[in-house]
């Protein structure tokens, strides 16, 4: 489905994952992932209108020729815009001249990722990149994002359950050994 405003502009579309409850070994395809992706052709503006009609969006997986190049977050966006000249520099140019100055390190993770092993990952970014949405590459051509903060609320999930389990065999080995004793 193509976006009206730009022909190499997706519409930004949420894979809601499993809606199961989620296990100590869920992966991150078990997540609510975004798929937006945009051409380095594209204007900044372009991407700025769909920011603006789609809050959720935390960013846009960047292409050339249909092959995933990078990464540019929502925030990135905004804090280049209001640089000095930004809107200019940014807004009526091409995405590749964003994605050149933006040139930041994103974590990108298989799709088959556990959610704790990821968690571990994106928290050992730097205190700058720690906010940034995760890019999770379902196969060579298909790439997605998906939000820090959702990966965070999964992750304090299964802690819980991780903490869940522990007490019930604790207890389970306490009776136990009342039984032996």
């Amino acid at each position: 489905m193509s976006n009206p405003v730009h022909p190499k502009l997706s519409t930004p579309r949420f894979r809601e994952g499993t809606n199961q409850v989620l296990r100590l070994e869920s992966d991150l395809g078990e997540l609510r992932l975004c798929q937006f992706q945009a051409d380095l052709s594209c204007l900044g503006m372009d991407v700025a209108q769909v920011f603006e009609r789609y809050p959720g969006v935390p960013g846009v997986i960047l292409v050339d020729q249909g092959k995933f190049v990078g990464m540019v977050s929502r925030q990135c966006l905004l804090e280049y815009l209001i640089r000095p000249h930004g809107l200019e520099l940014f807004l009526q140019k091409p995405l590749q001249v964003l994605a050149s100055y933006a040139r930041s390190e994103f974590l990108c993770l298989p799709i088959a990722t556990s959610i704790l092993t990821a968690e571990q990952f994106a928290l050992r970014r730097s205190p700058e990149q720690l906010g940034e949405p995760i890019v999770v590459q379902v196969d060579a051509d298909t790439a997605l994002l998906l939000d820090f903060h959702e990966l965070n609320v999964a992750s304090w999930q299964l802690r819980g359950i991780e903490t869940q389990v522990r007490h019930e065999r604790a207890q389970a080995q306490m009776i136990q050994s009342d039984k032996m004793g």
